[in-house]
């Protein structure tokens, strides 16, 4: 889940960050600064899923 390699490669695309994973109100969420900010999830492991997939949906829609 927090490999190396995928914290290297689901970085923010707009700064460059990994995204601060916390929970609040026993819900996880992420964030990113101010750039990118998702929605709840259950665990960790699923809020970092679902960043994941947020920002290769990004990569995809630019080209990238």
């Amino acid at each position: 889940m927090f490999n190396r390699l995928t914290r290297i490669r689901h970085r923010c695309p707009f700064c460059g960050k990994t995204p601060f994973i916390f929970e609040w109100k026993g819900r996880y969420m992420y964030c990113c600064g101010v750039h990118l900010e998702g929605p709840y999830a259950g665990t960790k492991a699923e809020a970092w899923d679902k960043w994941c997939g947020m920002v290769e949906y990004l990569w995809e829609r630019d080209g990238r």
